[in-house]
C-alpha cells in the first residue's frame, strides 16, 4: 500500500510540474493507524465508521457485508457533497465541492489520563472502567457503540446500524458523547431526521505524526502529548449548513441535543468541543434510571485535548477544470 501511495503521489507531482499555473503551497504527510481488528483508527478513537455513502455498491456492501442498514440508512444524495463548478467548461455536467481542511493536534496522553480519572470519579472498576472513555466518544475502542452494549466486544466489522431511540434519556450513551453530538440520528430534538441529515458531510480523517508506542497497549505514560493528530477533510455542498452547523450548533452547543424536561443540559462535545466546559452528568450504571440519584453523578468535564493548528476553506474544482489548466 505504501508503494502504491508513493507512486500515486509521484504521478500527481508530475502533473503539477507540467502546469505552470499550479503552485504547491504546502504539503502534509499522514501515517495510518489501525486497531487489533484492522480498522482504521485515529489517535483518540475509532474513526471513519459512520460515513455517508453515495454509491450503490457501497450501500450493497454496507447492507450485506456489515450489520445492515435497516435502522440507520447511510445513503446520501450527491447533492450533499457536490455543486456545479462555475469555472468548468460546462457547469451543468462538471461539479466541484466546498472543501474544509483542519489540522488537529491531539494530546493523547491527556485524553487517556482524563478517561482514567473520569472512571475513578464515577467509581467504575474492572471492565466497567472502559465505559468512561466510551461515554466521551460514544463507542468503545474496538468500535462497539455504547448505546447498544455496556461493554466492548461487538462483532467485526464495527456496528453502525443503530439509532438512539432506545436511549431517549442518555442513560446508555450520554448526550455529550462525540458521535451522538455530531450525528444525533434523528434524536436531536430540534429537527426531524430528514432535517438533521442535511447537516451531515462527506468527511475523511488521516492521522499524522509518528508514534513510538503501541496505541493498543493500554498504557498512558508512553502516549504522545504533541506532534500527532488528525488531518480532517470534509466535502460540503454548503459549508454553513454542514461543517459550520455541526461544529457550532451541535458540537459547541451545550444545549444540544435537547434534554428531557428537568434534565441537565448535555454540555459540549468532549472530543472536539471548544469553549468553557460545564459539568457533565453520567450514569454510574449502564441504562440507569435518570431519576435515581444514587445511580447517576455530576462531575467535572475533561479538559480540551484537541487543538487546531491550522486550516482553511477551499473550493475543490472539477477534473474538467483541472484538465483545462
Amino acid at each position: 500500500m505504501v508503494g502504491s501511495s508513493n507512486r500515486a503521489l509521484s504521478k500527481v507531482r508530475a502533473l503539477i510540474a507540467a502546469s505552470p499555473k499550479i503552485v504547491v503551497l504546502a504539503e502534509e504527510t499522514g501515517h495510518g493507524l489501525h486497531n487489533g481488528n484492522g480498522e482504521g483508527i485515529e489517535h483518540l478513537a475509532v474513526d471513519g465508521r459512520s460515513q455517508p455513502l453515495f454509491l450503490t455498491e457501497a450501500m450493497t456492501d454496507e447492507r450485506l457485508g456489515s450489520d445492515g442498514a435497516g435502522n440507520w440508512g447511510p445513503a446520501f444524495g450527491l447533492a450533499r457533497a457536490i455543486v456545479p463548478d462555475p469555472a468548468a467548461p460546462n457547469p451543468k455536467t462538471h461539479f466541484g465541492s466546498y472543501f474544509v481542511f483542519r489540522k488537529l493536534e491531539q494530546d493523547v496522553r491527556k485524553f487517556k489520563d482524563q478517561e482514567r480519572q473520569l472512571a475513578r470519579r464515577l467509581r467504575l472498576k474492572g471492565n466497567d472502567a472502559e465505559r468512561a472513555g466510551a461515554m466521551l466518544v460514544g463507542r468503545f475502542e474496538d468500535g462497539t457503540p455504547l448505546t447498544t452494549q455496556f461493554a466492548e466486544g461487538a462483532h467485526n466489522p464495527v456496528q453502525n446500524d443503530f439509532t438512539y431511540n432506545s436511549d431517549p434519556n442518555g442513560a446508555k450513551c450520554p448526550f455529550f458523547a462525540h458521535i451522538r453530538k455530531v450525528n444525533p440520528r434523528g434524536t436531536g430534538g430540534f429537527e426531524p431526521v430528514d432535517g438533521e441529515r442535511q447537516h451531515i458531510m462527506a468527511r475523511r480523517g488521516q492521522t499524522y505524526g509518528v508514534r513510538t508506542d503501541d496505541p493498543n497497549d493500554g498504557r498512558i505514560s508512553n502516549k504522545p502529548s504533541k506532534d500527532v493528530g488528525l488531518l480532517f477533510m470534509a466535502f460540503n455542498a454548503n459549508i454553513a449548513q454542514q461543517f459550520e452547523f455541526a461544529q457550532s450548533t451541535w458540537a459547541n452547543n451545550p444545549g444540544f441535543p435537547k434534554a428531557p424536561a428537568g434534565a441537565a443540559a448535555p454540555g459540549l462535545d468532549l472530543v472536539i468541543g471548544q469553549g468553557t466546559r460545564p459539568n457533565i452528568h453520567c450514569p454510574l450504571e449502564w441504562g440507569a434510571d435518570p431519576a435515581d440519584a444514587a445511580k447517576n453523578a455530576t462531575t467535572t468535564a475533561p479538559p480540551q485535548a484537541v487543538t487546531m493548528k491550522g486550516g482553511e476553506y477551499f473550493f475543490m474544482p472539477s477534473i474538467a477544470f483541472l484538465r483545462s489548466l
